[in-house]
């Protein structure tokens, strides 16, 4: 920090600092958050002066800062990461975050709220746009006897299968046909105050509809679509960069358009994706496919320089680059990938591993 009389201090963290478990019991940008809004009010106001005390908070662990080194890989105990500096380690040099910070630039509540099947207790909210987005949950007059109730709410991009009834209930559409996961869901556990609010912040959805379970045990009642719109609410998430090109037409190509918007902002969240629902990956091919179209509506030029950066940082030894970026170096996506040599970059057909093509690099 940089005082008004040009004087400056440096807040580093360190062992000095203390830490306990938050009420964010898990969370990942994929399967979503887990929040205990009982161990919330556990901690009061920790952020204040003198609250960090009592056996539940300790002295955080010092691990070894980002960097690489040429020799073996330290030796560690437990779940941590190692704590001790091998011989010859480099530390990494620490860059500003160039790309614009995402921000909320819309709230959207619900046009529909629809039980799954009479009697199912499961309700899903239709917020009418697929979108990036952040769920915000608000909660008034919930009465104690329901500490510890837990909201289960997913999102998916549409509502598929079934016809409403008992037999045949409505189901959110899954986004994990591909593999076995439970994507996309976040479990948010009641405490005791009368009012309570979440936002998650760990994590990002693609999505259109939530499905709510539990939300009418929590209530104490059935959801009503105008009374409950403020319940559950939705941020819209866009990286903060500025519109720089329009296109309007007097006919069907304006609604294209707008579709074609929302997609680009849909996956430019931070860096170039191929979908915010699912994968939530930077492939490569999918970033340049889609960077003509975005750099002639939007100031890409800051979040495309820093998706560029992560290229040298995850080249591996052998000159190649992954598939997708920002990338664990050296795991999944270095299948087939271009591969980098002094004045050349060779790439080799991911279909026929025999076939190759040079090319001279300027």
């Amino acid at each position: 920090m940089t005082y008004t009389d040009g004087s400056a201090t440096s807040l580093v963290t360190d062992k000095d600092w203390l830490t306990a478990d938050g009420p964010t019991t898990f969370d990942s940008v994929y399967p979503g958050e887990k929040y205990d809004a009982r161990r919330a009010e556990e901690l009061g106001d920790w952020r204040s002066a003198g609250q960090c005390t009592g056996r539940d908070w300790s002295p955080a662990t010092v691990l070894i800062p980002p960097g690489s080194c040429s020799g073996p890989s330290p030796e560690y105990h437990g779940a941590l990461p190692a704590t001790t500096i091998p011989d010859g380690f480099r530390p990494a040099t620490v860059r500003a975050h160039e790309a614009e910070p995402v921000l909320v630039n819309q709230i959207l509540r619900p046009i529909s709220l629809t039980e799954t099947a009479p009697g199912s207790g499961v309700w899903v909210l239709d917020y009418g746009q697929i979108m990036t987005g952040l769920a915000r949950l608000s909660l008034t007059g919930v009465r104690s006897d329901k500490e510890g109730l837990t909201l289960r709410v997913r999102g998916g991009n549409r509502i598929s299968g079934g016809d409403g009834t008992a037999a045949s209930p409505f189901s959110v559409e899954e986004e994990n046909f591909q593999h076995d996961a439970n994507l996309q869901t976040h479990y948010y556990t009641l405490g005791r105050r009368s009012t309570q609010t979440w936002e998650q912040q760990f994590s990002h959805f693609g999505f259109r509809c939530l499905e709510v379970m539990n939300l009418e045990a929590v209530l104490g009642r059935t959801p009503d679509l105008n009374r409950d719109a403020d319940v559950l609410t939705v941020g819209v998430a866009r990286s903060g960069f500025a519109r720089t090109g329009t296109f309007t037409t007097d006919n069907a190509l304006n609604r294209l358009q707008r579709n074609l918007e929302w997609a680009e902002q849909n996956n430019l969240v931070q860096k170039p994706t191929d979908t915010p629902s699912r994968e939530k990956n930077g492939w490569t091919g999918d970033a340049m496919a889609s960077s003509e179209s975005e750099s002639l509506t939007w100031d890409v030029n800051a979040v495309l320089t820093s998706y560029l950066r992560h290229f040298p940082d995850t080249q591996i030894s052998t000159g190649q680059l992954p598939m997708f970026v920002p990338i664990a170096k050296g795991g999944y996506g270095y299948d087939h990938p271009p591969r980098l040599e002094r004045g050349r970059t060779t790439a080799t057909a991911a279909s026929s591993p025999s076939c190759t093509t040079t090319r001279t690099r300027s």
